[in-house]
């Protein structure tokens, strides 16, 4: 059987923005006056895999990012955001299918995975800025500047590399 894993931890990432953003509708934070786009969605789901490993010492999902031209990339994500259509990079917060990946639940009593730290990152995550996080994963000496383009970015690296990172 397929491990779905990324697919499981993007839907989650994906209902806590939802959740989110029903919760502030009125008052939309920082995060939600931008567009939420797929680099975006790309970057955070880069940190909470660097961060979530270097802190609990767990890989969130088996899945490799890619050192593709412009930064860090699942492929299967990317492959199936693309499967819907969305142009020029945008994935636009209002118009967003939430359910993109709903049929890839987290079961919340799987010890596999500590939802208060996921949670709590993520919550930093929303306070960085799209083009702050972009110049983040492109520094020198990141995981992608390491790589070769085109090749898949070692969980190792990811590892040690966000072990110095503090997002606080």
């Amino acid at each position: 059987m397929e491990n779905n894993k990324v697919f499981q931890v993007a839907n989650y990432v994906l209902k806590y923005y939802e959740e989110k953003y029903n919760k502030e509708e009125k008052e939309i934070s920082n995060f939600l006056k931008q567009n939420f786009t797929v680099l975006r969605f790309h970057k955070i789901m880069y940190f909470l895999q660097g961060l979530y490993y270097s802190k609990t010492g767990k890989l969130l999902f088996e899945d490799q990012f890619e050192a593709w031209q412009y930064g860090p990339v699942l492929k299967k994500i990317y492959n199936e955001i693309k499967k819907q259509k969305y142009n020029n990079n945008e994935l636009n917060f209002k118009e967003l299918k939430f359910d993109i990946f709903n049929s890839y639940n987290i079961d919340l009593n799987n010890e596999d995975f500590d939802f208060y730290e996921l949670r709590e990152i993520l919550f930093e995550l929303d306070k960085i800025s799209t083009w702050s996080l972009v110049e983040m994963s492109h520094s020198s000496l990141s995981p992608w500047d390491k790589t070769e383009n085109n090749q898949e970015i070692s969980n190792n690296l990811l590892k040690s590399y966000f072990e110095g990172v503090s997002i606080k």
